[in-house]
């Protein structure tokens, strides 16, 4: 707080564990609040697990690589980590200050983050008027994509790949916004359904989507729900927001409460996953498409009751997917225990 508070632009921490630190991330919250860059190492235990507040999407987790742009063997990785920058090897590091008045060479993620953290130093020194978020954004978008030397994790060691000095203090901001769908209800009430806030056969149906961005902020934005399903028609496709802050805010989401999509369901359809596609536009250029499913008359219900770090319900879904089995879930990180509110 107190480097925050006396001006500070970039702050790197080379330190942390493995284990969530609620307390570090609302520090680095409270700093990237007020206008400072927030650098962390990704650590160095060859994991892919994210803990907060590594995974935090404010966080400028930085893996390592070596001098060829492969992985070292050491550093962290996963889909968590926003950039990589050199970190040396196993007893060939990067040449450091150390204590008393000397120099030593040290590897790891917290020698790669520091890396990442004087370029963010040296694009904040070119664009003084540019928020955290823009610094952040900008070191990640400019990144070179460094897939190839590693086939084994691709799209895990940042998103865009290994920082690059050179592009980010020279290319203009091109950051977009990342969306993602955090939430969906069904509300068919209006419409005569029977009330249990699932879609049924013959039923018609309001559907509110909660969107978030996870990245730069967007303005105009535009979304048409559409599906091949010949069960289905869509009565009304479309929404409008006309902004969605990104990750520059804590409120970085937007509900479509008062353009709820209305779909009709076929009486003569039968029990299965109904697939359907947002398509989303924004200004400067940007559009995307998210995909999604809900359950017709689920058969049933899975309690999703992991601890949110080691993942493997996406194994149980390809499983029910490619059986055909509607199904809907029960999450019990994001909406508690089950009794008396299953319907």
């Amino acid at each position: 707080q107190y480097s925050v508070d006396n001006g500070a632009s970039i702050l790197n921490a080379s330190f942390g564990g493995p284990f969530d630190d609620f307390a570090e991330r609302d520090m680095m919250r409270y700093a990237f609040d007020n206008g400072v860059v927030v650098v962390k190492s990704a650590g160095n235990s060859n994991s892919d697990i994210g803990y907060s507040p590594d995974n935090e999407d404010f966080v400028l987790s930085v893996a390592a690589v070596r001098n060829n742009d492969q992985k070292a063997a050491y550093s962290n990785f996963g889909d968590w980590v926003k950039i990589s920058a050199p970190g040396g090897n196993r007893g060939v590091g990067l040449r450091s200050t150390y204590p008393d008045d000397s120099y030593n060479s040290i590897w790891g993620t917290s020698m790669s983050g520091p890396v990442a953290a004087g370029i963010a130093g040296l694009v904040k020194s070119v664009h003084p008027d540019w928020t955290a978020a823009q610094v952040m954004m900008h070191l990640v978008d400019t990144a070179d994509n460094i897939n190839v030397v590693n086939p084994l994790y691709a799209g895990q060691l940042g998103n865009k790949g290994r920082v690059n000095a050179f592009r980010a203090v020279a290319e203009p901001f091109a950051s977009m916004p990342e969306f993602e769908i955090a939430k969906i209800s069904i509300q068919d009430l209006l419409h005569n359904g029977n009330g249990d806030q699932r879609i049924n056969i013959g039923e018609t149906a309001d559907i509110l989507l909660r969107l978030r961005n996870r990245w730069s902020d967007a303005e105009n934005v535009s979304i048409e729900l559409t599906s091949d399903d010949p069960f289905v028609t869509i009565e009304q496709p479309s929404a409008f927001f006309a902004s969605i802050p990104g990750v520059s805010s804590k409120n970085n989401f937007a509900e479509n409460i008062t353009d709820m999509f209305t779909i009709a369901i076929d009486s003569t359809a039968f029990p299965h996953n109904l697939k359907f596609q947002l398509n989303i536009t924004a200004d400067g250029g940007f559009s995307g498409t998210l995909e999604f499913q809900m359950a017709l008359e689920a058969r049933l219900l899975f309690v999703d009751d992991d601890d949110g770090v080691r993942n493997v319900e996406n194994y149980y879904f390809d499983v029910l997917d490619s059986l055909g089995m509607p199904y809907d879930v029960w999450d019990y990180a994001t909406q508690g225990r089950t009794g008396s509110l299953l319907r």
